[in-house]
């Protein structure tokens, strides 16, 4: 995602307070725009005002496009769910990438039970470094849980093979 600015009340014109996301690249002066609209948003921000920036790379989208199609692949080749959702909350368990809590009896202190649930691998939940790790650790799961004796090498190149 890109990264947000919030104006300060005086230095954005003419909405007050708005914000705007806006793709900014590392030059030798600072940051810079990247684009054409991200240069005109900046425009709109007075000379001397100041701005809260909340700085994250972009998520990269062909990467992403290559974990979409490792799911449908193997959803495909292994057809023991009912949907490629279930697959990935399947591998999100099968990696860690869940949220743990334990369910308590206040009274006795005693634990009942713990819930498990998927952590988001949305683009605003999840940053670039964290999707390369998880993605990596999926095709590890995959390669030793799912479809155990298949290669990360041949399940890669299945995967390209399915982009095109």
């Amino acid at each position: 995602m890109p990264a947000a600015l919030v104006a300060d009340p005086q230095g954005l014109q003419p909405k007050l307070g708005a914000v705007m996301e806006l793709m900014l690249k590392r030059g030798l002066k600072g940051l810079e725009a990247a684009d054409e609209e991200s240069s005109e948003a900046l425009r709109r921000i007075k000379i001397g005002s100041m701005v809260l920036c909340d700085v994250r790379r972009p998520r990269n989208l062909p990467q992403h496009k290559k974990f979409r199609a490792l799911l449908n692949t193997v959803w495909q080749a292994c057809g023991q769910w009912d949907t490629v959702e279930e697959l990935h909350d399947e591998i999100k368990f099968l990696t860690g990438w869940v949220d743990r809590r334990r369910i308590v009896d206040h009274s006795t202190g005693e634990v009942l039970g713990e819930i498990v649930k998927p952590k988001s691998t949305s683009f605003s939940e999840m940053s670039q470094e964290d999707f390369e790790q998880y993605m990596e650790s999926a095709i590890r799961v995959v390669c030793e849980r799912i479809i155990p004796g298949i290669d990360d090498s041949t399940l890669r190149e299945e995967v390209l093979r399915a982009i095109g």
